[in-house]
């Protein structure tokens, strides 16, 4: 590697070394800046044009008045004011354009190539197009010939360099050298691809391997192998990476993320899912674990409908694998003798009774208790009595001659025919069906409300025997097609569609005529209340702000609640969490989808025939933004957390005042948080809270049982679902918050007035946002600005060739005074070779080493200024950082009291 750097370095040099061009070019080089910038400022766009004209007529004087035009204009490239730019519309691109377009009108483009693109000019070529930035990469590829196949010392040169670039965790810079050259299939999927994507950058992955298929295989093998992990499991499995420096994102290979990442890539590329055993296999464990936890929740009536739902669930589960069936029984066993009938009962309908993997509790059972096994076959009997009748008692038509028609591979002709007769169809009602209570998303089922039949499209069994053109056409006319769309919060449906069609994503925004029944019921109250009666939801609907005033918010309702209100009728939503992606579909559920959908058109004439009979314009309610009702984009709420905290303060100072009680500080309270309550937490913290998160495996109820001294946040419907042991735990130690979402500042006064805490302005910023801890040094811009630009700048992978001087720092470092920057702080400097040591509020940090120094037998801390974006040490109105004692983050103070961290 040692020899490759130096290689690199003389190469640099090497062109380093012909930037004194001689007159008139130097000054021509200068010319250029000069006019791209006051292009750049021109608003004119056809002195703009001249401006840019000029510049190519220049460019072409410099490589066609020198000896050696390529290395001209690499050189020109090289040395451009905007060369390090992340950015398409810069000098440096427009260069090697210009030159191009130079080499395309020569006669002689073939001989000058022979005589002067030479392979040291074309690793000098290379070395400038992975330097700084890569966004010139193709072009330079392209006119210096770098892709050529049959240069053997060329090839060798490249491979050593992409090994070099991984070396330097360049792995970006990698992958686009390797997609530029066509080189997909020549390197494994560990060397970039995977730091790659554990650095956020999956779209660049996904774009890599859109190219080479057989790496895509092994890819989703690969993320297949991180399925189930724990955390410390996972933590394991990336130590190696961290260790190189590569610092992945842990959440991207963790429970359901990873789950809908790996499902999406199956579904996009149509990959087997024999390919992914680790993901099926925990699909299926949770949706079985889902299913009845569901079915014997308190609340769950045991009728004939949700038994024959819960059974439709687990049976479509379990029915083709042994070991899905053992899984299934040792659950239910695991749940206590309350639940042996029921895996008894299990185990007669799957015919299990000597099955080898069978439980040996069930074996046990079997021989001591026959009587019991046979009253549970009994049992057993009389369901599936019950499913005969029922399947023959559910009617075919929704009404009179409106039928249900189901679209499956047995009917393509008709699916082929569809987009035609829905481009005749004046209103349409839509609605999808998919799995839920797991990582699913893709459509199932969509279902199509015409004016004479529903059609059900059976996507499941229709994709296999379709093209993505037949979809798209199907897609296009039901989109964007002269019919009004009815739909009821179709959101989540139109982000499953699709995922289901990734490649179809552009006909989103040609969408017209759709129109969501809930959005337009909420404009249909705020015109008339008496229209549509839901005086029972304006409970929840409004709540008082922390001045008093009331703040009217959008009622959220369910299409069954909706048209039982506006119709008149119940709306069964029984089969709603059905196992959809199971055929054959049962008679239930395909008669709830046909009604689902049709109940959006019955939904639509009831309140036009209402809205006119209060004499008032039906159609005016349709006219937003070119006939598509789209959600109102609500304000971004602005979070002050001074001003809040002022606040606060104030309403808890006139609380102690009407309560005549003694206030606690804010920092004394301990808190967890569970699930729901969005930036609550963070909140909180900022404003000194001991607030300590979810991590890991452990629920929030696991945790508060952990830490006696700490009290749990939660909602009443979240308590209720933990066991009986938890909340005689937990029963002293719960503060209950609703789980409908109120603002920040309203959350953290009922808080405080709970527990009657006083916050204070000087707790503010008082504890990491990250770990917790309570202890931030206080750090004035000169040192960290030093401390960044000598790891990171000087001694980095990524540092720029040049010397380092400390001498130089001196006057910058020796005046921190709190006039200057807010807080004082005092460096010292030992003689050469000099040992930096800077005394700050609340901590000493060795600059040498970039840590915290540990004190009363605390380890010292790495800080984490690598991290930090340069910019921010530039920026006087940034005087001082805090950094944590506890974990090296890195926060600063922006203007109002924003509080902000390299991960912002």
């Amino acid at each position: 590697m040692s020899n490759e750097r130096s290689e690199r370095k003389t190469l640099h040099h090497r062109l380093k070394a012909n930037t004194n061009i001689p007159e008139p070019h130097r000054t021509h080089r200068k010319l250029i800046t000069e006019i791209w910038v006051n292009s750049q400022k021109s608003k004119d766009g056809q002195s703009k044009d001249e401006q840019l004209t000029l510049i190519s007529e220049i460019v072409h004087l410099i490589v066609g008045t020198t000896e050696n035009p390529f290395e001209a204009a690499i050189e020109l490239h090289k040395h451009s004011c905007d060369y390090s730019l992340e950015n398409n519309d810069r000098i440096a691109s427009r260069i090697l354009l210009y030159f191009e377009k130079w080499l395309n009108k020569r006669d002689d483009r073939e001989t000058l190539e022979r005589k002067f693109l030479t392979i040291d000019l074309q690793k000098i070529a290379f070395d400038v197009a992975t330097k700084e930035t890569t966004i010139s990469l193709p072009e330079i590829f392209k006119i210096f010939r770098i892709h050529e196949e049959n240069q053997s010392e060329l090839k060798s040169f490249l491979n050593s360099q992409i090994q070099l670039l991984c070396n330097q965790l360049k792995f970006k810079e990698s992958l686009q050298v390797v997609d530029t050259l066509s080189w997909h299939e020549r390197y494994s999927i560990e060397l970039f691809l995977v730091p790659c994507f554990l650095q956020s950058r999956a779209h660049l992955v996904e774009e890599f391997l859109k190219k080479s298929p057989g790496l895509m295989f092994h890819f989703v093998q690969w993320l297949d192998s991180f399925v189930s992990l724990r955390r410390t499991q996972l933590a394991e499995r990336l130590k190696r990476y961290k260790e190189l420096g590569v610092m992945p994102v842990e959440e991207l290979l963790y429970d359901k993320t990873l789950e809908r990442y790996i499902s999406r890539l199956l579904c996009a590329y149509k990959i087997d899912p024999k390919l992914t055993p680790n993901f099926t296999r925990a699909r299926l464990h949770k949706r079985i674990i889902y299913v009845i936890q569901k079915f014997f929740q308190f609340d769950t009536p045991k009728t004939f409908e949700t038994r024959y739902n819960y059974f439709g669930n687990l049976f479509n589960c379990v029915k083709e694998d042994n070991q899905m069936k053992r899984f299934l029984l040792v659950v239910l066993l695991q749940k206590g003798h309350h639940f042996v009938g029921e895996a008894t009962w299990w185990m007669l309908m799957l015919r299990a009774e000597n099955a080898y993997w069978l439980p040996h509790e069930l074996r046990t059972l079997i021989q001591s208790n026959p009587v019991f096994v046979a009253q549970q076959r009994e049992e057993i009997n009389k369901f599936c009595l019950l499913i005969r009748q029922d399947e023959t008692a559910i009617p075919k038509f929704l009404h009179g001659d409106y039928s249900i028609c189901l679209v499956d591979n047995s009917k393509l002709d008709l699916f082929r025919q569809i987009p035609d007769l829905l481009l005749k169809e004046q209103l349409i009602g839509i609605d999808a069906e998919w799995e839920q209570g797991v990582a699913f998303d893709k459509i199932d089922l969509l279902q199509i409300a015409c004016s004479n039949c529903v059609y059900l499209l059976d996507f499941v069994s229709l994709i296999r025997f379709s093209t993505l053109n037949e979809w798209r056409a199907l897609l296009e006319a039901l989109l964007t097609g002269p019919a009004i769309k009815l739909v009821f919060s179709f959101d989540q449906d139109l982000i499953n569609l699709f995922n289901t069609f990734p490649s179809l994503i552009d006909l989103k925004s040609k969408m017209t005529n759709v129109f969501c029944l809930n959005r337009l019921a909420n404009k249909i109250i705020n015109a008339n209340k008496n229209i549509i009666d839901v005086s029972d939801l304006e409970s929840i609907s409004m709540y008082t702000g922390i001045d008093g005033e009331n703040v009217m918010k959008n009622h959220q309702f369910s299409l069954s609640y909706l048209y039982k209100k506006i119709v008149g009728k119940v709306l069964d939503k029984e089969q709603q969490t059905s196992p959809w992606s199971y055929r054959p579909l049962s008679s239930r559920q395909t008669f709830y989808a046909a009604q689902d959908a049709y109940c959006l058109r019955e939904i639509y004439f009831e309140l036009q025939k209402r809205i006119r009979e209060a004499d008032l314009n039906f159609e005016s309610f349709f006219l937003n933004n070119k006939g598509v009702l789209k959600r109102p984009k609500a304000e971004k709420q602005k979070v002050d957390v001074v001003v809040d905290m002022e606040k606060l303060e104030k309403e808890m100072r006139e609380f102690l005042v009407v309560t005549g009680n003694e206030l606690a500080e804010t920092r004394s309270l301990k808190l967890i948080f569970d699930k729901g309550f969005g930036n609550l937490e963070t909140y909180l913290r900022q404003m000194g809270v001991d607030v300590l998160k979810i991590s890991g495996d452990l629920t929030a109820a696991q945790l508060a049982e952990r830490h006696p001294d700490r009290h749990l946040v939660t909602n009443e419907k979240a308590f209720g679902k933990m066991s009986s042991g938890i909340k005689r735990i937990l029963e002293k130690r719960v503060f209950f918050l609703s789980a409908q979402p109120i603002p920040l500042i309203e959350a953290a006064e009922l808080i405080f007035k709970n527990f009657m805490l006083l916050p204070k302005r000087s707790y503010l910023f008082s504890r990491c946002m990250h770990c917790n801890e309570s202890s931030l040094l206080l750090i004035p811009r000169p040192i960290l600005h030093f401390l960044y630009h000598f790891t990171v700048e000087v001694q980095g992978i990524y540092a720029r060739e040049e010397e380092f001087f400390v001498e130089d720092w001196l006057p910058t470092l020796e005046n921190l005074s709190t006039e200057r920057f807010g807080v004082e702080a005092t460096v010292d400097f030992i003689e050469a070779p000099y040992k930096i040591v800077a005394k700050c509020v609340n901590g000493d940090i060795d600059l040498n080493a970039g840590v915290i120094i540990g004190k009363n037998g605390r380890k010292s801390v790495q800080i984490a200024i690598q991290k930090c974006p340069s910019n921010v040490f530039r920026h006087s109105t940034i005087p001082y950082f805090h950094v944590c004692s506890g974990c090296g983050q890195v926060f600063w103070n922006e203007a109002l009291g924003r509080f902000q961290s390299l991960g912002d």
